[in-house]
C-alpha cells in the first residue's frame, strides 16, 4: 500500500511516498484508540499472541513437527502381562490393608471381624486368582490401556465373576 506521507518536503518539485507494510497478522488488528470508549475494553488495543514457553507446560523446547515422521516422540511403555498382574494384586491388597486396620480398631467387635475375615478368605482367594488371569489375558490381547488401568478393570470384572460363579455354584441367591 503506498501513500502520501503527511507533512513531506518534496524533493526535486514530486510528491514524497511513504511505502507501509500491511499487517497480515490474525486477528486483525485495530486502530489506535478503536476500544477507547467500550466499556471493559477502554483502553486497551490489540493484543499479541505469545507461545507457551513454560516448562511447567512444554516438555521441549523445539516445537514439534507432525509432519515429520523422524520427529516422533517416545512411545510410552504400558507394561507388561505380569505387571498387570501385579497391579491387579495391589488393588486387590489395598480393601485387604483398610480391613485389617478396621479389625484392628473395632475394639469389642474384633473377634467378629476376624471370624468374618477368615472365613471369607477362600473366596477372597479365588475371587483374586480369576482376576489375575483376567488381568493376563486382558494385558495379552491389548496395550492400549496403562497395567494400572487394567489391573483395577481386572480386579472389578474378576471380583464381579467370582461372586456370580460362587453364587452359582452355591446355589445361594445374590439377592
Amino acid at each position: 500500500m503506498i501513500s502520501t506521507a503527511p507533512g513531506a518536503a518534496p524533493s526535486g518539485g514530486g510528491t514524497a511516498l511513504a511505502v507501509e507494510e500491511e499487517d497480515t497478522s490474525w486477528p486483525p488488528r485495530r486502530a489506535a484508540g478503536a476500544f477507547q470508549n467500550t466499556g471493559a475494553f477502554q483502553g486497551l488495543g490489540s493484543y499479541e499472541r505469545r507461545p507457551v514457553t513454560d516448562d511447567y507446560f512444554t516438555t521441549s523446547t523445539t516445537p514439534s513437527d507432525l509432519l515429520d515422521p523422524d520427529d516422533e516422540e517416545d512411545e510410552e511403555d504400558n507394561g507388561t502381562p505380569l505387571a498387570a498382574v501385579g497391579y491387579t494384586a495391589a488393588w486387590y491388597g489395598v480393601p485387604v490393608v483398610l480391613f485389617g486396620l478396621g479389625a484392628l480398631v473395632a475394639g469389642s467387635g474384633q473377634g467378629n471381624a476376624l471370624d468374618s475375615f477368615t472365613s471369607a478368605a477362600p473366596g477372597f482367594a479365588i475371587a483374586m486368582v480369576v482376576s489375575m488371569a483376567f488381568a493376563y489375558g486382558l494385558r495379552s490381547i491389548t496395550t492400549a490401556w496403562k497395567s494400572a488401568s487394567v489391573g483395577l478393570a481386572a480386579a472389578v470384572v474378576g471380583g464381579g465373576l467370582a461372586t456370580v460363579l460362587n453364587s452359582a455354584l452355591s446355589g445361594n441367591s445374590l439377592t
